[in-house]
């Protein structure tokens, strides 16, 4: 027969054990991988899965039709040397028309043969203003 304290021991266990499966489950399909553009056409990267792309705007490439939240543009790398083109709805931050301004965007690589071809579907348009970074480097070549 099974006592009393083996079935509480019993319960306690199973109960740690699924806490902690959901925990794990929740932080892994929480990760959201970062790229640069440069490394987009190495990695193995599926349509279903949600990443973050780093770039700088293509001068002259943000287009928006009349009366539409839909706006499709390009990102670039840091050297130029390759380019993105990115579909977002919704509303554009103000900072992004900043030429020194990192934009990330948020979403998912869509089906391409190589990266000139690419689309990037992107749900999140997150800028970095470097302004305060511009300001300390000021400090620090006045002070050398």
């Amino acid at each position: 027969m099974i006592t009393t304290n083996k079935k509480i021991y019993f319960s306690v266990t199973v109960l740690i054990l699924t806490i902690i499966y959901f925990v794990i489950l929740a932080f892994d399909s929480s990760t959201v991988f970062y790229y640069k553009i440069d490394e987009l056409s190495k990695a193995n990267i599926k349509s279903t899965e949600t990443i973050r792309v780093v770039g700088t705007l293509v001068d002259n490439s943000f287009d928006r039709e009349k009366d539409s939240t839909t706006a499709v543009f390009s990102i670039q790398s840091e050297d130029g040397t390759n380019m993105l083109t990115a579909h977002y709805e919704g509303v554009v931050p103000e900072l992004f028309f900043n030429e020194q301004s990192e934009i990330v965007l948020e979403g998912n690589l869509l089906e391409h043969t190589n990266l000139n071809d690419a689309v990037f579907d992107a749900e999140n348009i997150i800028v970095k203003c470097p302004s305060k970074y511009e300001e300390a480097d000021a400090e620090k070549t006045q002070v050398l």
